[in-house]
Order: C-alpha cells, then sequence, then structure tokens
C-alpha cells in the first residue's frame, strides 16, 4: 500500500464542521477537577475530541446534502420542468376548477351524454411544456373512450385496452356512426408520446359507466321530465305539457356519478423527472358568457362537469387498488 496508515495524515477540518465541533465543545457538562493527569486520560480526552469532530462533520455534512439536494429538488421541480395541464384550451390551477362540458348538443359532442348504462363527455385535457417527454392518462373507475379518426395506435400512442360491460348490449353499426368515425377503442390507461403531431387524430371522452348501481339508474329516470297533461289534437297528435327537471337535481346526479372518478396524469420529462397530478369532477352550474352584435354581454347558468385538483390528503383517501368497478384488460396495443 502507498498509505500504510492513512490515520497519520493531517487532517484539513472545513470551516463549518470547526464552528460545530467548537459549540459542541463549549455546551459540554463540566468535569470534575482531576488531581493528576496521565497519558491514558490524554488519550481518553483525545478520543472524545475525535469523537465529537466526527460527529459535527457527519452533521454538518449531513445538513449540507439534505439542503443541497432538496433545493436541486425543488429547483428541478418547478423550474426546470415547466409544464401546464389545460383543458380546452384554459389552464388549471389549485384550488381552482373549469368547466369540462357545455350546454348539449344533438349528438353530444361537446356536452354530456347520460343515459340508464352510461354517462359521458369530451376530454380536452392537454400537457404543454418545451421538456415534456410523454404523458400518461390512467382511469379511475372509468375509462377512456378513443375515437381513431384514421390512423390507429402508432409510435406516439399506445395503451391498454379494456372490454366495457355495456359492450356486450351495444354495437356501434359502421354504416350510421353518429360521429361519422372509423374507429373507437376503449381504454384503461394510455400514453402519449411528445411531439403529438398527430393529434388531430384522435378524439378522447371519459366514460363512467352505471353497473350495478340501481341508486343510479333510478335517479336517471327521475330526471325525465314529469307529464303535466296531455292534449289530443285534432290531427290525432298528442301534445304534452311537461316540467323538465330542476337544474339542482341535475347537479346532484352528476355528482353522484362522478364523485368517485379520478384521472391520474403522469408527466415524463426529458431529463428523468416524473410529475403527477390528480383530477377528479363534480357537478355544477356553469355560468356561459357571450357577446352579442351590438357588443353588450350576456350570459345564462347551466348544469355541468367541471374538473379540478385533487389535493394531497383527497388523494390518500383513494383505493387504487381496488376501484369500484374492474375492467378486463384485452390487449395492450
Amino acid at each position: 500500500m502507498n498509505n500504510p496508515n492513512i490515520f497519520q495524515k493531517e487532517i484539513i477540518i472545513p470551516d463549518i464542521v470547526r464552528t460545530k465541533a467548537e459549540d459542541v465543545l463549549a455546551n459540554l457538562p463540566d468535569l470534575p477537577a482531576a488531581t493528576r493527569s496521565s497519558d491514558e486520560t490524554k488519550r481518553k480526552k483525545k478520543r472524545m475530541l475525535i469523537r465529537v469532530v466526527a460527529f459535527a462533520s457527519a452533521a454538518a455534512a449531513a445538513a449540507l446534502i439534505f439542503f443541497v439536494a432538496r433545493n436541486q429538488f425543488a429547483r428541478k421541480k418547478s423550474k426546470a420542468n415547466p409544464f401546464a395541464i389545460t383543458v380546452n384550451a384554459q389552464e388549471m390551477e389549485d384550488g381552482g376548477s373549469l368547466p369540462l362540458t357545455y350546454p348539449n348538443d344533438f349528438l353530444a359532442e361537446k356536452g354530456i351524454s347520460c343515459g340508464p348504462e352510461t354517462c359521458e363527455f369530451s376530454l380536452g385535457f392537454d400537457v404543454q411544456g418545451e421538456d415534456v417527454k410523454s404523458v400518461e392518462y390512467s382511469f379511475y373507475n372509468s375509462f377512456a373512450e378513443v375515437q381513431h379518426k384514421g390512423i390507429g395506435p402508432s409510435d406516439n400512442f399506445h395503451g391498454i385496452e379494456i372490454k366495457p360491460y355495456y359492450a356486450d348490449y351495444f354495437e356501434v353499426i359502421p354504416d350510421y356512426n353518429p360521429r361519422n368515425v372509423p374507429g373507437q377503442r376503449y381504454y384503461g390507461s394510455y400514453t402519449i408520446n411528445y411531439p403529438f403531431t398527430d393529434k388531430k387524430f384522435f378524439e378522447f371522452f371519459l366514460v363512467k359507466e352505471i353497473i350495478d348501481r340501481p341508486d343510479l339508474e333510478q335517479m336517471y329516470y327521475d330526471l325525465e321530465p314529469e307529464v303535466l297533461n296531455e292534449t289530443i289534437m285534432p290531427d290525432g297528435s298528442i301534445r304534452q305539457e311537461v316540467m323538465p327537471p330542476s337544474d339542482e337535481e341535475i347537479v346532484e346526479y352528476y355528482n353522484a356519478i362522478f364523485e368517485d372518478v379520478v384521472v391520474t396524469i403522469t408527466v415524463h420529462f426529458s431529463d428523468g423527472a416524473v410529475e403527477t397530478r390528480y383530477v377528479g369532477f363534480r357537478g355544477d352550474m356553469i355560468e356561459q358568457r357571450w357577446t352579442l352584435d351590438d357588443g353588450t354581454e350576456d350570459s345564462w347558468l347551466y348544469p355541468g362537469i367541471e374538473c379540478f385538483f385533487l389535493t394531497g390528503e383527497e388523494v390518500k383517501k383513494i383505493d387504487f387498488e381496488h376501484p369500484v368497478i374492474q375492467y378486463e384488460e384485452t390487449k395492450k396495443c
């Protein structure tokens, strides 16, 4: 060995360690005065000093490592990899919410479509960031219906397909597809690789199935308009006067449907960092604003669905391993 006894070398102690050691020594309890000193006593004091210096060195080093690691971690999270999660081109923020649905239209392409078996709406999520490598979406107590408009799974899009329960009862007839798209598939999770240049070839919907939930099914039927009276017209047709459900009843129904639905969004960055956000859903009265031809603004309220970020405490309460509805995975694509 080139250094037969490295402990004989002079040790250079950093100032921060020396200061820590001096503080520790200054606060040691006073020892009883000795009447005589021996070599053994000197050795004990020397060993004590070495222990104190070693302890102070380790403590200072640990504190320094923790301080550096903590600041590097925070800086890496907040500055090195900025990103934003948007909903229909609006950025989501902590503590806020954004509408996901619009007033129902005939084909439910922008609104929400509910029936006794399922409830679904257009999923307008997007992740924007310069250093984003890929984004994984995972669905809890729900799934994604993806319309492949002219392109199938590729290098930019792949996922795990599942079989919905209602697929045994309904079948999309190719010659009569209300959205006029060639294919639709169902995913429990999927990953989008960036840059997602094929985005225009996909359309995403979030679907919540109402399986073995007679309470929710009954809520749906309770929302059917109440017939107040019927009048037989001269041509034999029947005119009905109906009372639609209240907005409060519809909001209550949406809350009951989507209270256990969570979408997990995991963002992978090019430097290996990972960020995960959890999105929840609820019903609420949503304000729709517009500008008239004369420049005046007007608005109206309608019951719809909005999304929001779940807090850490809310996420802890979710049993992701045992969802209410567990789907059979059919294949990876």
